[in-house]
């Protein structure tokens, strides 16, 4: 991977087999590119710490279960070795809104409920 990635929360939820929608091939998918950024990828977290709280909002107390848990636990614990993470500041709007967000027609449905709060 030849830059860092933003890894939404859903793609780990779907990799444990949480998203009841999803096809097996979108979870053998979200499987997949979990393993390869934890492999030989890098992920993009902001200074001010709201992508980590969402991951660790969502892993479940305990042993990880699933490969999504697995890499919320992976992210933790490399999320300050640059090796592994890069880190960036952004900019809070408002409780689900930041200005780095893209503003794209095609984006207009993403869930933004959920996601860490200002």
């Amino acid at each position: 991977m030849p830059s860092p990635v933003i890894v939404d929360t859903n793609v780990a939820l779907t990799a444990n087999g949480d998203a009841t929608h999803a096809s097996i091939q979108c979870q053998q998918a979200c499987v997949d590119i979990l393993e390869r950024i934890t492999q030989e990828g890098k992920i993009l977290l902001d200074e001010q710490g709201f992508i980590i709280t969402e991951y660790l909002d969502q892993h479940p107390y305990g042993f990880p279960q699933g490969v999504g848990d697995m890499f919320f636990v992976w992210a933790n614990d490399n999320q300050w070795s640059p090796e592994y993470c890069r880190r960036v500041s952004i900019t809070p709007l408002s409780e689900f809104e930041f200005e780095e967000f893209p503003t794209d027609p095609a984006l207009d449905g993403f869930d933004k409920i959920g996601r860490a709060h200002v």
